[in-house]
């Protein structure tokens, strides 16, 4: 029995975890420039499509959730055909990723700094997120979005409490 299991135990796939942490890093980036720029179609192929998906966001607006398929399609549906005219020039940077890959399963976390104008007048915000991705037939999925923003609990420009 040995001698037929030892030779495939050497055998297993190796995972290019810096490949798979660029990947990743693209359907982030990916979601985020589909939701800007309102295709829904696009956004979509960014998330998974099941009623474990899961939305929070936490900041000057309160706390704020979606969860499951249902919610969060109806929510991305409307706001791919809202006229957001009054926000422009949209840069997103992101920095300080931790990304802990598990097979087909990926924990991942950033800082993000988004700048704008919202009716001309230049703003920025920057936020800690939380993203949970896993494999779909192959290909990586968002299916929890954390968006923290850290903004909110500023203080004469420095942030309230420490970051990783």
């Amino acid at each position: 029995m040995l001698v037929l299991v030892l030779p495939f135990s050497g055998c297993q796939e190796k995972i290019d975890t810096a490949a798979e942490e660029e990947v990743i890093k693209t359907v982030i980036a990916d979601e985020t420039n589909a939701f800007w720029d309102q295709n829904l179609v696009a956004l979509l192929e960014t998330l998974t499509q099941d009623d474990n998906l899961i939305y929070i966001s936490i900041g000057s607006n309160g706390y704020r959730e979606r969860m499951g398929w249902d919610k969060n399609y109806a929510y991305y549906k409307k706001a791919a055909s809202e006229d957001w005219s009054e926000w422009t020039d949209i840069t997103v940077e992101r920095s300080n990723w931790k990304i802990d890959i598990h097979g087909e399963t990926a924990f991942v976390a950033y800082n993000q700094e988004m700048k704008f104008k919202l009716n001309g007048e230049p703003m920025t915000t920057h936020s800690k997120e939380i993203r949970m991705l896993k494999k779909v037939k192959g290909d990586w999925k968002i299916s929890v979005i954390q968006w923290i923003d850290l903004s909110s609990f500023e203080e004469k420009g420095e942030a309230v409490g420490k970051e990783f």
